[in-house]
């Protein structure tokens, strides 16, 4: 399936998604040297998992990575084999072997604007991060991927029914189109 075709059922899938129901679009990176520019030798490496929400609203990351103390992180605007601008500043855990981890929302002071939603969509995006030592051939950087399945979750509760019950019992329902 072609990448506009997949993005147009996407598109379709949530327009059909009950408000009940919070659909998800899901990307991954694999960070390495040699996804630099210009590529470099060294042992580090990450993966991140990225959780776009429904409304296109709100970005949540989790990048995890080994073999350096990582300075700085950020996601750029680029394509693969470019370097591209800055578009947020990641907060950097203290660790040799770490987590980048939070929410990139629409009313943050840099917001996830539409524009940055459609370099997301479109694969122009990706994460670097840079070593606290600033040795050369330190840095890691993976390109955000859009991921071949679709996930979904439910959350279940007494408000969910209809009409509307109390109770004290819930749950949470997910799936994956794939």
């Amino acid at each position: 399936m072609s990448q506009t075709s997949l993005l147009s059922l996407i598109a379709f899938l949530i327009t059909l998604t009950p408000p009940i129901a919070a659909a998800q679009i899901h990307f991954t990176a694999t960070l390495n040297g040699g996804e630099e520019v210009p590529p470099v030798i060294t042992p580090a490496s990450g993966t991140g998992s990225f959780e776009l929400s429904g409304d296109l609203a709100e970005l949540r990351y989790f990048v995890s990575y080994q073999g350096m103390t990582a300075g700085a992180g950020g996601l750029y605007a680029g394509v693969t084999g470019t370097n591209g601008a800055l578009i947020r500043i990641l907060t950097s855990p203290a660790s040799p072997s770490g987590t980048f981890s939070g929410v990139w929302r629409s009313g943050d002071a840099v917001p996830l604007t539409p524009a940055f939603v459609d370099s997301l969509l479109t694969g122009r995006m990706y994460i670097e991060l840079t070593n606290a030592d600033r040795v050369v051939g330190g840095g890691i950087r993976g390109q955000l991927v859009l991921s071949t399945s679709i996930h979904f979750e439910a959350v279940c509760d007494g408000a969910q029914e209809n009409p509307p019950v109390p109770a004290t019992a819930g749950g949470t329902g997910v799936f994956v189109l794939d």
